[in-house]
């Protein structure tokens, strides 16, 4: 009777573990979904802010998932990129790099990550390239090529570095005929792509073809 017992009571326990988790998971792609809206339609600093609040309150619920990370600190980025006031900027960069570290910490070499961090360092390079040329170029390069041979498929390498190369100067190694191969390339990978979900990373795409247009293509 008591082994009986202990055994209904672990199966019930089962149960309700089961069915938290799948009650949690029917949470996490709608919350996340909200989050993709919010920071699709964001176009100033305190909009690309609220997306990444609203993915960080995410990833406090969900410290095994490293997508919320990655969106808070994609949604800082862009803050930083419409923000005007430098050391703003230097802030909001700041804060995304510490975000894609928590991403790391659950998802080790993962291609994704590691091109976001070569878009931030890179970024943040633009704050003060005189300064900080010399030793952020060749770390934002490097975080781009590991994401590269991490994964050769994922188009989004190959936008953030056509994008460098464009607006780098020509005396540089940069200019619109060193952007167009790499970007070139990049529109490949973008047709080849299929999504691994609907929540996993998908943009780029439409920034990439406007700069093959500048390019000339």
């Amino acid at each position: 009777m008591i082994m009986k017992t202990i055994k209904n009571l672990f199966i019930c326990l089962l149960v309700l573990t089961a069915t938290t988790a799948s009650a949690d998971e029917g949470k996490f792609v709608p919350a996340m979904k909200k989050g993709l809206e919010l920071l699709s339609t964001a176009k100033s600093p305190d909009q690309f802010q609220l997306a990444a609040n609203h993915f960080g309150r995410i990833a406090s619920a969900e410290t095994k998932e490293w997508l919320p990370l990655y969106y808070a600190a994609y949604s800082n980025l862009n803050a930083g990129l419409t923000e005007t006031d430098k050391t703003k900027q230097d802030e909001l960069y700041d804060r995304a790099l510490s975000q894609l570290k928590g991403a790391e910490a659950i998802s080790k070499e993962n291609s994704e990550i590691l091109a976001m961090q070569g878009y931030v360092v890179l970024m943040k390079l633009a704050v003060d390239p005189m300064v900080r040329g010399m030793s952020m170029m060749p770390e934002g390069m490097a975080l781009l090529d590991k994401a590269k041979k991490v994964d050769p498929k994922n188009p989004r390498v190959y936008l953030i570095e056509g994008q460098f190369k464009f607006y780098t100067p020509e005396a540089y190694g940069g200019g619109k005929a060193a952007a167009r191969p790499i970007l070139q390339t990049g529109k490949e990978k973008y047709a080849a792509e299929t999504p691994a979900s609907e929540i996993a990373p998908q943009w780029g795409k439409q920034r990439l073809e406007q700069l093959l247009k500048l390019c000339g293509e």
